[in-house]
């Protein structure tokens, strides 16, 4: 019996040394042996077999994976995607949070018949003691908004695809394409809408409980300007074109810009406009029109026909 003790004792240390010779570890031969005879396949997520949470710090996380099998990354967020997978780890891409809100979402790493359930959290944009925002109220197509004002690891090549209660902030740069809307609304309360293949950028926003600053840039295209009545002289809402400013004190303003002119229509209220780099205003009233060429200095005031209707956004649903 010691024969057959000491014999066997002797071929596991040969085996061992023969494996050691070979670069394998014993784990690796169990591993292996584990797989092939239909043993449970072993899965952690930075060491956690059942359940892992993660807030990002960054726009990349690393996951370290433990597997005796392959794995799969299922059920990832539209914002998220995996990148540089290998056997033993992963990175996970998230685009930058549009809104001031933490978000999160729950995916899945598979293997085998193991699952460990992951989700990661990311934080909302944190805006300074006295930054005010935009709110998007709604979205139909292809709307990508560019920031100007970002940190490098938050810039998204080709801009970031609006979606509804994301924040727009001072600086930034809405693009619509064909077929393409979007609504939002200032600080103030005013409520923008901008057409199809709309260019518009948001150029200042300040806002106080005794005033508000407003101005935006439109580059190209059409849009709706819904301006909240300021309750004082202090408050400001403007709108520049190429070759137009146009000052709001509250009314429905409708622009349309083709090609270099600019088309400019009042509603239930009344705004002044002077040709661009001009301070010689006019005043525009109800259900009253402007156009303006470059180079244009005298403009001439015509009346709305009864039978125009203001524009509507008619991809946008109704509030």
């Amino acid at each position: 019996m010691i024969k057959w003790i000491t014999a066997i004792v002797a071929i596991i240390g040969v085996t061992i040394a023969l494996l050691q010779y070979l670069g394998i570890s014993p784990n690796q031969v169990l591993t292996f042996i584990k797989s092939k005879t239909g043993h449970d396949t072993y899965l952690t997520v930075n060491n956690e077999k059942a359940e892992v949470s993660v807030t990002l710090s960054g726009a990349k996380e690393k996951f370290h994976i433990s597997a005796n099998k392959d794995y799969n990354v299922t059920d990832l967020p539209s914002w998220c995607s995996v990148e540089k997978k290998s056997s033993d780890s992963f990175i996970l891409k998230c685009d930058s949070n549009p809104d001031t809100s933490s978000r999160s979402h729950l995916f899945k790493v598979t293997s085998g018949n193991r699952i460990v359930k992951t989700t990661v959290i990311q934080s909302g944009i944190s805006l300074s003691k006295n930054e005010h925002v935009c709110s998007v109220k709604g979205v139909v197509g292809d709307v990508k908004v560019n920031r100007r004002k970002v940190r490098r690891e938050e810039a998204v090549k080709g801009g970031i695809a609006a979606q509804v209660n994301m924040v727009l902030r001072e600086k930034d740069v809405i693009q619509t394409s064909a077929q393409s809307e979007i609504k939002f609304e200032t600080p103030d309360g005013s409520v923008i809408e901008l057409g199809e293949n709309t260019t518009l950028e948001i150029y200042t926003l300040r806002h106080n409980p005794r005033a508000s600053n407003t101005k935006m840039k439109l580059v190209g295209g059409s849009m709706v300007a819904n301006v909240k009545k300021s309750a004082n002289n202090r408050s400001t809402f403007e709108i520049q074109t190429p070759t137009a400013t146009i000052v709001v004190p509250g009314a429905i303003v409708e622009l349309d810009m083709s090609g270099e002119l600019t088309e400019i229509k009042v509603f239930n209220g009344n705004a002044r406009v002077a040709p661009v780099g001009s301070r010689r205003f006019i005043d525009v009233g109800d259900r009253q029109a402007v156009d303006i060429a470059p180079r244009q200095r005298k403009l001439a005031v015509k009346e709305v026909s009864k039978d125009y209707k203001l524009k509507n956004n008619a991809l946008l649903t109704t509030e």
